[in-house]
């Protein structure tokens, strides 16, 4: 095989349809593993009842991920949506981490209470800042943040109530208080 030909393969698979169609493939996966999280969670939640089975949804926004993303490049978004995953992966040890639609979708374990699941939200939330200048990347120094909304899941509220509510609650975050999580009041 030639030079040529290697780089004409790699200049297909390169391309944005072909991308395209592997994230949405991506997506779809991580959409279904995310559904049946879901729902085991709410399963649970229904059997065991009360304050010792809380469950958290937090859907998380990369803060002006599109600017700095345009401004430094795709390495660089790459590089920061890669350590923010590992960052959120070890803030959760017994909950799920799912990327989907460009976002991060947390569901917590099974919290003992409300204010534990808050405090899985502070550490989603603390995990999300990351240095702006991954090594090797040339971005911008400081620090990178999520913004979250944080719903407790309810056995009676079906998941596109629920997704919903976690994902205004994020705007309302992205708004007015960047870098942090906001909880909808019930």
């Amino acid at each position: 095989m030639t030079n040529h030909q290697q780089r004409s393969d790699v200049e297909r698979f390169d391309h944005p349809m072909v991308k395209a169609i592997a994230g949405f493939d991506a997506d779809r996966q991580q959409r279904a593993e995310f559904d049946s999280a879901f729902s085991a969670a709410t399963v649970e939640a229904s059997r065991i009842g009360g304050e010792g089975a809380c469950f958290g949804l937090m859907v998380c926004d990369i803060d002006s991920f599109e600017l700095l993303n345009e401004r430094h490049g795709h390495h660089w978004g790459d590089s920061i949506i890669a350590t923010i995953e590992q960052s959120l992966a070890q803030a959760i040890p017994d909950g799920r981490m799912f990327r989907m639609g460009g976002r991060f979708v947390v569901l917590s374990g099974r919290c003992a209470s409300v204010g534990a699941v808050k405090a899985v939200a502070d550490r989603v939330v603390a995990a999300g800042r990351v240095p702006g200048d991954p090594p090797g990347t040339g971005g911008p120094e400081g620090l990178t943040s999520i913004s979250s909304g944080l719903v407790l899941l309810s056995p009676e509220v079906p998941l596109d109530v629920t997704w919903s509510r976690a994902t205004d609650a994020m705007y309302v975050a992205k708004a007015e208080a960047r870098g942090e999580w906001v909880m909808p009041e019930d």
